[in-house]
């Protein structure tokens, strides 16, 4: 099944929100509600073609959205995501350090 399919079957394992935090669940869904241009696109593509645009349209209309708040949206996501992972690393070597510290 096409990947831009899978939020018609109700049935998904992907739609299931039991496994996600909910206080984050709702804060993503509010955030990610900029993408209401696409979900018209989707909507409209579907209705006139009766099929669901393909995989790297619905992207390239996401892209477009969050470009049009920020217009160096995927530098700055890139940055962050850079920062993040090396806090990540900083923080479990900390915690390993720790550990093994203790042991010896």
């Amino acid at each position: 099944m096409d990947k831009a399919c899978r939020f018609i079957k109700e049935d998904s394992d992907e739609l299931n929100s039991s496994k996600y935090d909910s206080v984050q669940l709702e804060m993503g869904i509010k955030v990610e509600m900029e993408h209401a241009n696409t979900v018209k696109f989707i909507k409209d593509y579907y209705n006139k073609n009766n099929e669901f645009p393909d995989d790297k349209d619905i992207a390239k209309h996401i892209a477009m959205d969050h470009l049009d708040e920020f217009s160096d949206y995927y530098t700055y996501l890139k940055n962050m995501e850079n920062e993040f992972k090396n806090k990540k690393e900083t923080f479990s070597n900390a915690v390993e350090d720790t550990l093994i510290g203790n042991w010896w």
